[in-house]
């Protein structure tokens, strides 16, 4: 229970603290989780030039990469599907459906084709800019 926490006027579906008596805050988690995994949908490439000590880091569509022969990218959609997309043996791009879904906390769980055990990722950072994950 958080009490110095100061109100926020008109209160939201995307609020993050939730009353719970008369002068009482409490962390909305549900909200929090939500708005981590809402930041998420959209197209991210992999910047693989950016990561370090375990963490992958991901742009979204749009910006400007340092030339590659190849750049893996994830299509994250709200109903929990994504597309991955990726260089195939002959160098041209290859897509594969798979889902994600929901973990704990900031725990995400992607389910690729062919694979029969989920990749389990840690959501580091998630803005706009940027979308960094860490295998657990």
């Amino acid at each position: 229970m958080l009490r110095s926490l100061a109100w926020r006027p008109e209160p939201g579906p995307d609020t993050r603290f939730a009353w719970i008596g008369p002068r009482e805050l409490q962390w909305n988690q549900e909200a929090v989780a939500a708005s981590e995994f809402e930041c998420l949908i959209g197209t991210w490439g992999h910047s693989r030039e950016e990561d370090a000590n375990g963490v992958m880091v991901l742009r979204p569509q749009g910006f400007v990469f340092p030339p590659s022969r190849g750049r893996d990218w994830f299509e994250f959609h709200a109903d929990g599907t994504v597309l991955f997309l990726g260089a195939g043996l002959d160098d041209r791009t290859r897509a594969r459906n798979g889902s994600w879904s929901r973990g704990e906390g900031a725990s995400l769980h992607l389910f690729r084709p062919a694979e029969t055990i989920p990749q389990h990722l840690t959501i580091v950072e998630c803005t706009d800019k940027v979308l960094k994950l860490r295998a657990d």
